[in-house]
C-alpha cells in the first residue's frame, strides 16, 4: 500500500498548491491559487464536482488528483457550459469544376449536461507503474459505487496546443480578436465567471478556413502532456464528440457511464483478509469502497469467484474486515465486452459497505 486514493477534504489545499505549481498552462481544473482550490474543495465537500487525491504513503506527500464534475453548466445560474460543435461539409461547385472539404465551428452551450471527468494530474516524480491509470480510473470506480449521483453520458475535454509561455495558436486566432486578452488572462477570468463568453463571443459559425494555418493545425489536437490521457481514455470506450474548448481548441471525448470499461467490469467481492502474497502474474486490480468516503488502491489482489483477497493493512485503509464487499474492477481490460445493462446490474449485489 505505497499509494493510496481518497476523496478530498479542506485540510488538502496547501498540498494541492503546491502540485499546481507543476501543471503548466493550460491545466484551467487545477492552478496555484489558494482561492480556486479553496473553492473547488468546497464543491467537492457538497458533491457537486468531487476532487480525488493521490498519496504516497511512505512521505505522507500528495502527489496526484482527478476529479469529476456532476453535471456541466449550471441551469439555476444560468452559467452553461460552453464550446464549439465541430461540423464536417462537403461544398463543389460543377461549373468551376471545385469541390472542398468544409470545416465549421459552431458555439455550442449546454446547461443541464453530462457528467465531466478532468482535473488529473499526477507529480511527474511519481508516474510510472500503473499510477497514473490507477488514478484516472478511481474517478470510473467512483462512478460505479455512485451511479445515481451522475448523470448517463461521461464528457472528458483535454487540454489542447498551449506552450510554456501561455502561447494558444488557437486563442491568437479567435478568442483574443473578440476578448481582448491573453490566453493565460482569459482562462483566469473564465474559472471566476463565464458570463462574458456569452456577452462577447458571436454565434455564428466560424469556417476554419479563415483561420491561419498554425490554428487550423490544433484543432482537436492534444497537448503533448495530455497524451497518455487520451490513450487511457481510448481504452475505457471514449470516442470523439465532436467538440472542442473554445479557448484552445483541445477536443473533447465522451461514453455512456455503463459503457466504460471499468464500470462495465466491475465487480462486489468478498473481503478476505491474508498476509500471503499474491501468486506471480497476478492482474492487478482497483478495489474502492464508499463507506464514510470513497477510498481506493490498485493492486495485484488475487481474487477468486467470489472473493477479495487483501493484505491486513489495505483492508483497514479501505476500511474493510472479512466478509465486507469491496467493488472490484481490473486495471486492465481483461475480458470481452459485455452489455451495459448486464454489468450495472451486477454492481448492486451484493450491496456494499
Amino acid at each position: 500500500m505505497i499509494y493510496t486514493i481518497r476523496e478530498s477534504h479542506p485540510d488538502d489545499a496547501p498540498a494541492l498548491v503546491q502540485l499546481a505549481k507543476l501543471t503548466g498552462f493550460g491545466f484551467t481544473t487545477l492552478t496555484p491559487d489558494r482561492h480556486r482550490i479553496d473553492k473547488r474543495l468546497a464543491e467537492s465537500q457538497a458533491g457537486d464536482a468531487p476532487l480525488l487525491v493521490m498519496h504516497h504513503t511512505p512521505s505522507g506527500q500528495l502527489v496526484g488528483t482527478s476529479g469529476l464534475v456532476t453535471r456541466v453548466g449550471d441551469a439555476d445560474q444560468a452559467l452553461p457550459f460552453y464550446a464549439y460543435r465541430v461540423e464536417h461539409s462537403v461544398r463543389q461547385s460543377k461549373t468551376l469544376g471545385i469541390r472542398h472539404d468544409l470545416t465549421t465551428l459552431h458555439l455550442h452551450q449546454d446547461f443541464n449536461g453530462p457528467t465531466e471527468v478532468g482535473t488529473l494530474f499526477l507529480n511527474p516524480d511519481h508516474r510510472g507503474q500503473g499510477r497514473g491509470r490507477a488514478l484516472s480510473l478511481s474517478r470510473f470506480m467512483l462512478l460505479a459505487l455512485r451511479p445515481q449521483h451522475f448523470s448517463n453520458q461521461v464528457i472528458a475535454e483535454l487540454r489542447g496546443v498551449v506552450d510554456s509561455h501561455g502561447h494558444s495558436p488557437f486563442w491568437e486566432a479567435v478568442g483574443r480578436h473578440f476578448f481582448g486578452l491573453a490566453y493565460p488572462q482569459a482562462d483566469e477570468l473564465s474559472y471566476r465567471d463565464k458570463r462574458f463568453i456569452a456577452e462577447l463571443l458571436p454565434d455564428t459559425p466560424i469556417s476554419t478556413k479563415l483561420l491561419p494555418p498554425a490554428a487550423q493545425r490544433v484543432i482537436g489536437k492534444v497537448h503533448p502532456d495530455s497524451q497518455g490521457a487520451l490513450r487511457l481514455l481510448e481504452s475505457e470506450g471514449f470516442h470523439p464528440a465532436n467538440m472542442v474548448d473554445i479557448f484552445d481548441a483541445g477536443p473533447c471525448f465522451r461514453c455512456d457511464r455503463d459503457a466504460i470499461r471499468t464500470v462495465r467490469q466491475a465487480r462486489p467481492l468478498h473481503v478476505e483478509l491474508t498476509d500471503t502474497l499474491p501468486p506471480r502474474n497476478t492482474v492487478p486490480q482497483c478495489v474502492a469502497t464508499d463507506h464514510d468516503g470513497f477510498r481506493c488502491l490498485a493492486g495485484p489482489y488475487a481474487i477468486t469467484t467470489h472473493t477479495l483477497q487483501l493484505p491486513p493493512a489495505d483492508a483497514a485503509f479501505l476500511r474493510l474486515e472479512t466478509g465486507n464487499a469491496a467493488l472490484v474492477s481490473p486495471l486492465t481490460n481483461s475480458k470481452p465486452k459485455t452489455s451495459a445493462p448486464a454489468a450495472a446490474r451486477a454492481i448492486t449485489q451484493p450491496s456494499l459497505p
